[in-house]
């Protein structure tokens, strides 16, 4: 009886070694096969589109790289393999494919990565829907709030905004984000406090961004003092912005405060932002509206003074840019100013701005 316990106990031993040796073995293959893939995928990410004979190489690499994956696939599934195939078959447009694969990674480790991958291979396979509810389990609000600051084109970028606020519709941060965007690049100012009026709903903190939402809203509906109020908030808890010191400097011009006051606030806006064309805009309106013009012309030349000095490497844009605004509002003596300046500072650049100094008799 002992013999036949102890023969039982050698075969379960060996047969234990060996299903280990099979183990090893496989994940020895499988980790072979998924670098192989690895190898042919990151090399079909650099190559030119463009070019008809290159983009045929890049099919041949994804495809060799489809063909490693599914080998290693076939021995040990893994969320980085399954994974791969999905993102191979995405690039060779494969949908199908692609999103049985990514699911199955999920169905594995439900990790927000790969619910963010399935969200972008549901996007290019056109089912919109399905992209939104991967993106909001993976809570990638903060990515379309980047790429939508990135982008250059209006549409792209209310696009990404739109998103962002579909991902995370209880989040107040995409709605005062795409209530800044529309307040400030188009004319949809009552969508924008909409989309303000949303946001303070939802935030129920005292951050400087509640309090500015909070001061247009007010400004919209022409309570001017409450608007002040409110943006003073805004730069008390938080600092401020060049938008937020100039849109407290409007609103300050709207109770009838001091020259003095105002035209502080706007010089705000321009320490914080010199190279934004608009607290210019502010101080130049500032100054012809109470008749200064002389005295316009010498903050001028402190302020332009103090960009060259501080900013000289974007100095003759910012100067090309205030000689066509001066021009196109008829401050030509301002323009003239500008003008000369800018051929002091580069007068290579400078020439630039030609056809537009001209309309003053330079």
């Amino acid at each position: 009886m002992i013999k036949i316990n102890i023969h039982l106990y050698a075969f379960s031993v060996i047969v234990l070694l060996f299903l280990i040796g099979l183990f090893y073995q496989a994940r020895v293959t499988h980790l072979l096969w998924n670098n192989l893939g690895n190898v042919c995928f990151i090399k079909s990410l650099v190559v030119d589109e463009q070019n008809a004979k290159e983009n045929s190489a890049k099919l041949e690499l994804l495809n060799c790289a489809v063909s490693f994956f599914l080998q290693a696939r076939s021995d040990i599934p893994s969320v980085h393999n399954l994974r791969s195939l999905a993102l191979a078959y995405l690039d060779l447009k494969q949908y199908r494919e692609s999103q049985n694969m990514i699911q199955e990674a999920i169905h594995i480790a439900p990790t927000h990565s790969l619910f963010f991958d399935a969200g972008r291979i549901y996007e290019a396979a056109g089912n919109r829907q399905a992209a939104i509810w991967a993106w909001q389990k993976s809570n990638a609000v903060e990515y379309f709030l980047d790429r939508g600051n990135r982008e250059i084109y209006f549409e792209d970028r209310l696009y990404n905004y739109e998103l962002a606020i579909q991902i995370a519709p209880n989040s107040p941060r995409p709605y005062y984000t795409l209530g800044d965007f529309l307040y400030y690049n188009s004319s949809e100012r009552e969508k924008a406090i909409e989309l303000y009026q949303a946001a303070v709903v939802l935030d129920q903190s005292q951050l400087s961004q509640r309090y500015f939402a909070l001061g247009k809203i007010a400004q919209y509906h022409a309570d001017w003092s409450l608007a002040v109020h409110n943006y003073q908030q805004a730069i008390k808890v938080g600092g401020g912005s060049a938008n937020l010191y100039m849109e407290l400097g409007d609103a300050l011009s709207q109770v009838d405060a001091n020259f003095e006051m105002i035209q502080h606030t706007y010089e705000k806006a321009f320490a914080v932002e010199p190279l934004n064309p608009w607290p210019y805009w502010k101080m130049r309106n500032l100054y012809i509206n109470t008749n200064q013009y002389d005295a316009l012309l010498i903050w001028y030349q402190i302020a332009i003074a103090k960009l060259e000095k501080e900013k000289p490497e974007a100095s003759i844009s910012m100067l090309l840019t205030l000689v066509k605004m001066h021009t196109e509002l008829g401050d030509c003596e301002i323009s003239t100013y500008l003008y000369k300046r800018a051929r002091e500072f580069d007068e290579v650049s400078s020439k630039l701005a030609m056809p537009t100094i001209e309309k003053c008799g330079e």
